[in-house]
């Protein structure tokens, strides 16, 4: 499992230990440790369960480089799942194309991408991390009150070194992904 290698292993080397160490545009700043990752991703994949997604389903991430963002890749890596990522520069005809190929269960994106996702037909459950003050859609999942609610535990599914564990497209500039 990918999130054993990134993180667990290390959480349980020194769960002290620094993870990751963000700064926002605006200059706040939040660390992270590796055992602290390993609850969050817990959390991410418990969340991910909750919603129907199965080892080998894909979700995709429509975020800019955030914490949350880093939750999401490794929770969905504990739940066994293969995570797509989605360019935040994409347009919809780019996201609905590999969102489209890759047949994902659920998207998770922040205020900032969600309304790409809107002229997607057929667009899979959106999981939208909001701020203070942002309006959610009334049929997207709240990304961060519905991890506070998930157990910061999750046993990661195993995979076969074979089987997938993240679904990139080339940037199809010159042609189709």
């Amino acid at each position: 499992n990918a999130c054993v290698e990134c993180c667990d292993r290390h959480a349980s080397a020194d769960p002290n230990a620094i993870a990751l160490d963000w700064i926002d545009a605006g200059g706040r700043h939040r660390s992270f440790t590796f055992a602290q990752m390993q609850a969050l991703s817990a959390r991410v994949a418990n969340l991910l369960v909750e919603q129907g997604v199965k080892p080998g389903d894909v979700v995709a991430g429509l975020l800019p480089r955030t914490p949350e963002l880093v939750a999401t890749i490794l929770g969905t890596w504990r739940a066994g799942a293969v995570y797509q990522p989605l360019f935040t520069a994409f347009g919809p005809k780019a996201i609905e194309h590999r969102l489209r190929m890759s047949d994902a269960r659920l998207i998770v994106t922040n205020i900032a991408n969600r309304a790409k996702l809107d002229e997607i037909a057929d667009c899979p459950p959106v999981a939208t991390v909001r701020e203070p003050g942002d309006t959610l859609p009334a049929r997207d999942i709240d990304f961060r009150a519905a991890l506070d609610a998930q157990s910061g535990t999750f046993e990661p599914v195993l995979r076969k070194g074979t089987d997938l564990f993240m679904m990139m497209s080339t940037s199809g500039t010159t042609g189709l992904p």
